[in-house]
Formats: C-alpha cells, structure tokens, sequence
C-alpha cells in the first residue's frame, strides 16, 4: 500500500530530547494548523451562553483573539467546558449587527483561551466572515503571498 505525503505524522518529541510534553504540543500545533482553514489576529468583544446548563443562560463577556471561516479563538476569564455548544455573539468592524452563531462547539481550552468550531454557516454569513478575515490577514514572510480561499 502506497504512502501519501498527506498521510505522514510528525512526532516532535522525538526531534529535539529537551521538549517537555508541553512544548512539543505547541511546536506540533505549530507545525500543522488542524483548522484547515487561515487564522486573521482579531480584538474585538464578543459575549457567549451555554446552550446546555438551561438554568445558568447569562451572557459571559469575553474577545475575540483570532477568526477564521471555520472558528475562533477566544479569550475569557469563564471558558465554556471542551466539548460544550454555546451561542456565540461576535460584534464585528463591518457596521452590520453582531453576528449570532448557534451551536458552536467548543473544541479546545488552555487556561482562560478556548478554541471554537462554527457550525456551517449560509452563504451570506460565509461571505461577511471571509470580509473580515481577509482585511485583518497578515502577509506570510515564508511565502510572500497571502493565504487563498474561495468565496462560495
């Protein structure tokens, strides 16, 4: 059976003795961007509710650290549990009303950042996310070029 390049892992831990498990955690993540999809830095206020705990539905305050059309990264001194939905209220620069994203999952938290999946968005939501994005991307000094998506 044939090996693609695609289907290769790359064990960090392995490549320099004095990474701890931690720090070949973040040099994996540096590595390979599982998102699939390019990260624009963000700073900008967004609220949250849990869609899960029905009695606890106050709106917890946090911001936006980073955007992609997939996800987000948040900072917040309440993250929501791995594994939780919430209702996600991001208030974006475009002069629209902030944008409500039900049933997002949180997928990640480290200390009081967590990372979040969208769920698909319409087609409209998708073009006004690939918007911001692209104004707030950064040019990559590796490759001189900025990253491509299509706009579907």
């Amino acid at each position: 059976m044939e090996t693609s390049p695609l289907d290769v892992t790359v064990d960090l831990k392995g490549v320099d003795p004095f990474l701890d498990d931690s720090d070949a955690e973040q040099a994996e993540d540096a590595y390979m961007d599982r998102r699939g999809a390019e990260r624009a830095p963000m700073d900008y206020p967004v609220t949250f509710t849990s869609e899960e705990r029905l009695e606890d539905r106050s709106k917890v305050e946090g911001r936006l650290l980073d955007l992609s059309k997939t996800g987000c990264q948040i900072y917040s001194l309440e993250p929501p549990a791995p594994g939780s939905h919430i209702t996600l209220i991001l208030s974006l620069p475009d002069g629209e009303p902030p944008m409500c994203l039900v049933g997002t999952i949180v997928r990640r938290v480290r200390g009081h950042e967590f990372g979040a999946e969208f769920l698909p968005l319409s087609s409209e939501g998708r073009r006004r996310l690939q918007a911001i994005i692209l104004k707030h991307i950064t040019w990559s000094v590796s490759s001189w070029r900025r990253p491509a998506f299509r706009i579907a």
